[in-house]
């Protein structure tokens, strides 16, 4: 007798999918490059590049979705594209232009190591409809510590080693 999935937690539907890391939007190639964080905190970094004539391209955080590999989705703070930071940034971009884009999410379990989904609201020039692009089962990196610290970590570091001695 052969057996059918009859609920969400069936072997089938547990099984991890992975989605092409560069994916196509109309005239964009838009690629994940790194998922990458501190703490709680996860920014996720892309390229797009534009194939097509001149057109906008937004990035919409507070309705992209981060789902990490402990089961806590949470939505976007902010995206970065084109020196804009804001809940929506984008930028008018022209044929063959490529330009670095991000996403960060706060919130996201301080012992997560990858992102099991990410879901990003795109939307370009008006009369195009709104797009989600998703990606799966991507490795969480640590971000670097700073190497160079603050003037008001320095003094605080200072204080510290005058006090130990």
């Amino acid at each position: 007798m052969q057996q059918v999935a009859t609920n969400r937690d069936s072997v089938e539907l547990r099984q991890p999918i992975d989605l092409p890391r560069t994916q196509q939007v109309e005239d964009f190639t838009v690629t994940l490059e790194k998922c990458e964080g501190r703490s709680s905190v996860v920014t996720c970094k892309l390229a797009v590049k534009n194939n097509g004539p001149e057109c906008g391209f937004n990035i919409t955080s507070d309705q992209s979705i981060l789902v990490d590999d402990l089961g806590r989705a949470v939505n976007g703070l902010w995206a970065k594209m084109d020196n804009a930071v804001e809940v929506t940034a984008g930028s008018r971009m022209l044929r063959g232009a490529s330009l670095p884009a991000s996403l960060t999410f706060g919130y996201v379990s301080e012992n997560a190591t990858k992102v099991t989904r990410l879901i990003i609201k795109l939307s370009l020039t008006v009369p195009r409809p709104v797009r989600l692009l998703e990606f799966r089962n991507i490795p969480l990196e640590a971000t670097p510590a700073d190497p160079t610290p603050t003037p008001a970590k320095a003094a605080t570091l200072t204080k510290g080693a005058s006090r130990s001695r």
